[in-house]
This record gives C-alpha cells, structure tokens and sequence, in this order.
C-alpha cells in the first residue's frame, strides 16, 4: 500500500508499506480528522467575536442545547425533592457561599445550616446511584 505524507515545509513524499501499516495510518488520520473537525465545532470562533461580538460568536450546538436542558431538567426534579429551606441553602452552597456565610444571612447557626444541608445530600444520595 503506498502512503503519502506531507512535511509541514510543502515536501510531499510517498512510499510503500504494508498493507496492515497502512491501514493503521490510514484510520489514524481519519481520527485525527474526527477530532480536529470535532474540536473545531466545540469552540467559539475568534473572528466572530472580533468583528461581530460575543453574542455572535456562540459554540453551542444542537446537541450542547440538548445536554444542557436534560441537565437542568434533572437538577429542578433532585430540587424539587427537598424542603424550601434545604433547597435555598444548597442553592446558597452552588453559587459559593459558605456555611458561615449562609448561616449569618440568615441569622441561625451553623449546626443548623450543616444539619439541613446534609439531610439534602442524603435526600440526593440516590440520584448518584439511579441518575
């Protein structure tokens, strides 16, 4: 099997192989083709945010849309499981606070903040395991 390779430099050479050899290179350019064309389809175009801004300039695909909203989807059923208490706390934990924190914004302690967040967890202990 002849293979033809290109140097980054325009040299262009071919030469004989094995047919299994070449086989090998021929379904590993392939996938590296896959995952070029693949990398290229993930991220955001820098052209389109240089000449038309940001919102221009969007790498979500259909199947990022699909992802995101079974994600969310999941997230408010796990939510929906626990007291309003719980979930205003767990929130508080997702966007950074801590328990400290928490506990002084809502001016109880932070044994009680600890106690219902855990509770949480254990309400959602089983969503790890029967996603």
């Amino acid at each position: 099997m002849k293979v033809k390779y290109n140097f980054v430099n325009g040299d262009c050479i071919e030469f004989e192989v094995e047919e299994k050899f070449g086989k090998y290179i021929e379904n590993s350019r392939k996938r590296e083709s896959n995952k070029a064309r693949h990398y290229r389809r993930k991220n955001i175009s820098l052209e389109g945010v240089v000449y038309e801004g940001r919102e221009f300039s969007c790498s979500d695909t259909y199947f990022d849309d699909l992802e995101l909203a079974e994600h969310l989807e999941r997230r408010e059923k796990m939510l929906a499981e626990l007291t309003e208490t719980q979930r205003r706390r767990c929130e508080k934990l997702e966007a950074g606070l801590s328990m400290r924190e928490i506990a002084d914004q809502e001016g109880t302690s932070v044994q009680s903040v600890h106690e219902s967040v855990m509770a949480a967890r254990k309400k959602l202990e089983k969503y790890r395991k029967h996603p």
